[in-house]
């Protein structure tokens, strides 16, 4: 008895399925890879900024520190420390691929089989947005921020009445443009891997330029009320644009090729780890 033969377009399914499970089977290592990027993306950034900090107290502050380790103290009560920036990082991972999935599920929703058309990512991306904001404004710490912002704003005379009468809405605005700005710097982050040495040097000296200035106003306006909005806004900004500064700096090929060292997530703990322990070792030579 002859078999019967299988339907002509049984092998092209078979075949996309297979095809398909290698997919979710490859994509699973990329997820846990990039979430870790992002992690040690985030530490370097506290890192960076810690460093900054300690230098700036280090000159600022030489007649109230008797030594480099209580400078060194002090920045490790006050600043961003490694850990804490391994936790940011992680979260701008979980965030950035969850918008990303949900950003493109409402894109092929839209488009139903036609080509893929700017509107439709922009529609997509805004409601990711308007969605994130809304998530974020039930948490009273973000809410609280939200609102600080709106207080000060009110200082302002003919935004008084306004801004009481819409406070609700204008806290879910002020969150959804955090979102949006965050994003698009993220997005540029990623676009600038494969863009010219010349764009790319102009992207980063922006970004050298605009930390600076925030770590300026951050340290030097209103220091007497630190938990002010003014301060936390100057943080989130900083620590965004120094994790975009760190991403473009350690993110193309070439760079990899020419310091290996910076390379892959284990080469990056241990230079963090090396970091570390160098700040370590000049504290116990100056305590000696």
């Amino acid at each position: 008895m002859s078999t019967p033969a299988a339907p002509p377009g049984s092998n092209k399914s078979s075949t996309l399925e297979v095809a398909q499970d290698e997919a979710r089977i490859a994509e699973k290592p990329r997820l846990l890879l990039s979430l870790c990027n992002h992690a040690l993306t985030g530490a370097a950034a506290a890192l960076l900024l810690s460093v900054v900090e300690l230098v700036d107290l280090s000159f600022r502050l030489t007649a109230v520190f008797q030594s480099f380790p209580e400078g060194a103290v002090f920045c490790a009560y006050f600043s961003l420390n490694v850990a804490g920036g391994l936790v940011i990082g992680l979260l701008v991972g979980l965030f950035a691929h969850t918008a990303s999935l949900l950003k493109r599920t409402g894109q092929k929703i839209m488009e139903r089989g036609h080509q893929a058309r700017l509107i439709h990512k922009l529609i997509a991306g805004a409601g990711v947005s308007a969605f994130s904001a809304f998530l974020l404004n039930q948490q009273p710490q973000v809410r609280g921020y939200a609102v600080g912002i709106i207080r000060e704003a009110e200082k302002i005379e003919s935004l008084t009445v306004p801004l009481l009468n819409h406070e609700r809405s204008t806290s879910y605005l002020i969150l959804f443009v955090i979102v949006i700005a965050c994003s698009l710097v993220w997005m540029a982050t990623h676009a600038l891997r494969h863009a010219s040495p010349r764009m790319r040097a102009r992207w980063i000296v922006s970004l050298v330029v605009l930390i600076a200035s925030a770590y300026y106003v951050d340290s030097r306006f209103e220091t007497q009320q630190y938990g002010g909005s003014i301060h936390r806004s100057m943080f989130l900004l900083n620590t965004a644009l120094t994790m975009s500064l760190i991403g473009t700096l350690f993110s193309r090929p070439r760079t990899r090729s020419f310091w290996p060292a910076i390379g892959s997530p284990i080469r990056k703990v241990a230079l963090l780890g090396m970091a570390i322990l160098l700040v370590l070792a000049g504290e116990v030579r100056e305590a000696k």
